[in-house]
């Protein structure tokens, strides 16, 4: 299997590739398929996808779907995509109420189903073959015993996984996945024929093409498709279901009736998306359902039914290309999806909505609003950006950049896209070129997007909230505006859009780290397997790999912010409860779905904290010394202002002591500090969504009350405070880069990490590599600059034990905890890591004992029980009997799951 994929840029290259590599594999496949009497499809048909992340997929690309058409023009078709990532035959959680797979498949009289299942599956090997086959036919019994349609069983179309392609780099080998693949594949035809239904074969001619040095990738983490995926794979299916058998390859410019009806398709299955799978299921189907919020959305739901019955319409009578047209031109630049549709039909009947609560409100201006707010003396307060200069309206998130512009986040399409409305969510990156603290340019990076709930800055570009997905936005010819978007992970919950993903930070080891709160029922295909969680979690993501974990599943509400301290520490807000927790102390490993227990024990929090929203840590030598590693985190519901604190560790968790008077306070009800940061001048930058309403149930979706228009960005500096100014990160080179992660601030060395993590290694290692030999020993931060040095490894993925075991043995306490951390992600390539394990778990400071437990609820050691349970013999706080106890209750429950 080659480990470099070539990649064919030119179109006339990609276009005589198809009709050389791909062409021998369309006409190698199998003669019972190519011959097979072609797939019934009758006029009118109801046709329904159903499956994993491949079927799902389907609907943002739209070839098969818009072949059918073309092939069966006069035919009226309805074609509706039920695919939801991660599904397996007889996994598929949805929401509270939300029905199962039968009901929608009685709701759409489904007469052809097309089935997509195996690839979650797989994973399980060979000992999970035989339970596999069962649930099989089981599935296929029970589409069989309904008659959907209510005059006869549907037709089946059962649809292998794609073969799993080695693509290099850092992502994962496809060899032994795609020996499971072959044998799941097989007993998916067994079962076919069993049945005596149409078995389409993609693994075999998916795999021919991975074998092949010359072919274009179809994926873009080896099991998920590309729109050239798509193009190629729908191919294969018309062909293996006897519905073509004319591939027509050209240099043209493609056929402009066959992309106008694909564009279309797509703007069908965009509004049937939001309608079926939409944000707020938790108050379309489940137990809020009766709340305010959700006032009008049954009315809004049915404006959604005529908007895709209307596209039904628009499709029937559109133009149609010959079959074989779809596929004229292979797909370049922006996929179909990217751009979020309008749609504009002769009549539309609008929603009346709204409730007169806050009818005659008076929203304060920028310098109405400024007035309102008092900071302690010596500091001082002014506006950065309003929405009277620059595009901001409820802005919900920010970063800065290496460069020091800050991109912020706006959310004026939230709580609810409008039916038929193109959504107009975007971000927008803020300049301040004279360095007076106030922006005075803009530019907007990326817009027209539905709900951004939170962002990270990385790999040239952003990783953007679009639940219930994640998708990667780049601007590739430097003119600052996206120009390269792709959808990286699927299958995020959406049950409440006020507790979907948000609030992402890039940790010290270059994992992506956010999360999510309560009714949610995540679960996300990836290559390593399918990752499940319901009720509250942290996830855990590596781009360079892909491999993407639920790191925290704890019964949060609403967690909505994290930080990392110096030594790599991370401290969580759940912001509907104003709780402050350890993160370790919620992230024991765990068997889904999780029996949760909410223990309010774990908090550090005062108790008179309430709703909240963002946090952070002081170490800035802008702010006086007696505020250097205070706790900061703002306060939105009740009082309006950002709290501080001092914050000292006290075993397991920590003391919070709130100093008065407050960083900041306001008497203006309608101010909403969301998030914070500090910029590249050492001040602390407050984001304001300001607006009069901004939870999600108490209130309508369209209550007058949200203000759509508004958003402030405040910066707080102390007076007599130096100057700072954030040195240059971007394009220096990597020697002053690793100089700079011995910088005082959090903000430089964060950057200058980043920077190091994303370059190539071999640009990075071999400086490395001289930097730490001319470290000083006798230095009082030299544990920390080795610390610094093992998380520049782990961020390329260089596992290197002896400097691992270095820190281990390390005389600063956060040094050994921060490598114990480490070694629970490296122990599976270190040999006998359970016995360094078992050393940890005795180690006279209570978090590297911690530690050590967390990463013994990771380890495959038969060991690793007996090697936590000895954590037991010291004393024993709150935090750790939580930590120990759901690791045991882990093994026990991995140990008792059934296959």
């Amino acid at each position: 299997m080659p480990q470099q994929r070539h990649l064919l840029a030119n179109p006339l290259n990609i276009l005589l590739l198809k009709a050389g590599v791909l062409g021998l594999v369309l006409g190698a496949l199998t003669l019972s398929a190519a011959d097979a009497a072609p797939l019934v499809v009758k006029k009118s048909d109801s046709i329904v996808f159903v499956g994993n992340t491949f079927a799902e997929r389907m609907h943002l690309f739209g070839y098969f779907e818009t072949f059918l058409h073309g092939r069966f023009p006069d035919h009226q078709l309805k074609i509706r995509n039920l695919g939801w990532s991660a599904d397996e035959l007889d996994r598929m959680p949805r929401p509270k109420g939300f029905g199962d797979m039968h009901r929608y498949l009685a709701e759409h009289k489904a007469d052809l189903i097309f089935a997509c299942f195996g690839m979650n599956e797989s994973f399980a090997g060979p000992a999970g073959l035989a339970r596999f086959e069962r649930k099989l036919r089981a599935f296929l019994d029970s589409l069989e015993q309904h008659q959907y349609n209510g005059r006869s069983g549907p037709r089946i179309v059962l649809v292998s996984p794609i073969a799993h392609e080695t693509l290099g780099g850092r992502l994962p080998d496809g060899a032994e996945h795609n020996r499971n693949l072959r044998l799941y594949t097989q007993a998916m035809a067994d079962a076919a024929a069993q049945h005596k239904v149409r078995f389409v074969d993609l693994f075999t001619p998916t795999h021919r093409l991975a074998m092949s040095d010359s072919a274009k990738p179809l994926t873009f983490n080896g099991i998920h498709v590309t729109e050239y995926g798509d193009w190629t794979v729908s191919q294969m299916m018309a062909r293996s279901l006897g519905l073509t058998d004319r591939i027509a390859p050209s240099v043209s410019s493609g056929n402009a009736t066959a992309q106008k009806l694909r564009r279309t398709v797509y703007e069908k299955n965009y509004y049937y998306f939001i309608r079926w799978r939409g944000p707020n299921a938790e108050y379309i189907h489940g137990e809020r359902n009766r709340l305010p919020g959700a006032e009008k959305l049954p009315e809004e739901m049915a404006e959604y039914d005529r908007i895709i019955a209307a596209y039904d319409q628009r499709i029937w009578a559109m133009a149609k290309p010959r079959p074989e047209k779809i596929w004229q031109h292979a797909p370049t630049g922006e996929p179909v999806w990217v751009t979020t549709p309008r749609f504009k039909p002769d009549q539309q009947t609008k929603v009346a909505t709204g409730v007169d609560r806050y009818e005659g409100t008076r929203l304060l201006s920028p310098q109405e609003e400024l007035k309102t707010f008092t900071v302690p003396e010596g500091y001082a307060i002014n506006l950065f950006a309003s929405e009277l200069r620059f595009p901001l309206a409820n802005p919900e998130a920010m970063n800065f950049d290496a460069q020091g512009r800050l991109w912020v986040a706006n959310t004026p399409t939230w709580p609810q896209p409008f039916p038929g409305e193109q959504p107009r969510d975007s971000i927008v990156v803020l300049e301040d070129n004279d360095r007076d603290g106030v922006a005075d340019k803009h530019t907007v990076f990326i817009d027209k997007l539905d709900m951004i709930h939170g962002f990270a800055l990385g790999h040239g570009g952003a990783y953007i909230s679009q639940t219930p997905n994640l998708i990667h936005a780049q601007d590739t010819d430097g003119d600052g505006r996206a120009d390269r978007v792709r959808r990286v992970l699927h299958g995020f919950g959406s049950e409440d859009v006020e507790h979907s993903m948000n609030n992402f930070k890039w940790g010290p080891g270059g994992a992506l780290y956010f999360m999510e709160g309560i009714f949610f029922r995540t679960q996300v295909e990836t290559p390593y397997g399918p990752r499940r969680v319901r009720n509250g979690a942290v996830f855990r993501y590596e781009p360079p790999t892909q491999r993407f974990d639920v790191l925290v599943s704890y019964s949060f509400w609403n967690p909505w912010g994290q930080v990392f301290d110096r030594w790599g520490q991370c401290i969580l807000l759940d912001a509907s409860s104003g709780d402050y927790h350890n993160r370790s102390l919620l992230a024991a490993n765990f068997v889904y779905p999780k029996q949760k227990r909410r223990n309010d024990a774990l908090s550090f929090a005062p108790e008179e904290v309430g709703p909240s929203a963002g946090v952070d840590l002081i170490r800035n030598r802008h702010f006086p010394p007696e505020a250097q590693g205070r706790f900061i985190s703002n306060q939105l519901s009740g009082f309006r202002g950002t709290h501080w604190y001092a914050i000292k560790e006290n075993g397991t968790t920590y003391e919070a002591d709130w100093l008065r008077p407050h960083l900041l306070s306001s008497t203006d009800p309608w101010f909403r500090p969301v998030a914070t940061a500090f910029g590249p001048d050492g001040a602390l930058y407050i984001l304001d969504f300001y607006s009069a309403v901004i939870e999600n149930t108490s209130f309508p979706k369209r209550d007058v009350g949200r203000d759509h228009v508004r958003g402030r960005i405040w910066r707080i500096t102390y007076k007599k405070g130096p100057k700072f100014t954030q040195p240059g990160i971007v394009g220096e080179p990597t020697p002053v880069l690793l100089d700079l992660l011995t910088a005082y601030e959090n903000t430089t060395r964060h950057f200058a990490r980043r920077e190091l993590q994303e370059r190539d290694a071999d640009k990075v290692l071999p400086d490395l590599k001289k930097w730490i030999a001319a470290l000083d020993t006798s230095n009082a931060e030299y544990e920390h600059h080795l610390l610094e040095a093992l998380w520049i490894y782990q961020g390329h993925g260089i596992v290197k034990p002896e400097l691992l075991k270095k820190m281990l043995e390390a005389k600063n306490a956060h040094a050994r905890i921060a490598a114990t951390r480490i070694l629970r992600y490296w122990q599976h390539q270190i040999p006998n890591s359970i016995d360094l394990l078992a050393k940890l778990v005795e180690d006279p400071h209570p978090r590297v004992r911690l530690e050590a437990v967390l990463a013994c609820s990771s380890s495959t050691s038969p060991r690793a029980p007996e090697v936590a349970l000895q954590v037991a013999k010291y004393p024993m706080d709150t935090g750790m009997e939580h930590v120990l106890n759901d690791t045991m209750n882990y093994f026990e429950r991995a140990r008792d799951r059934p296959e």
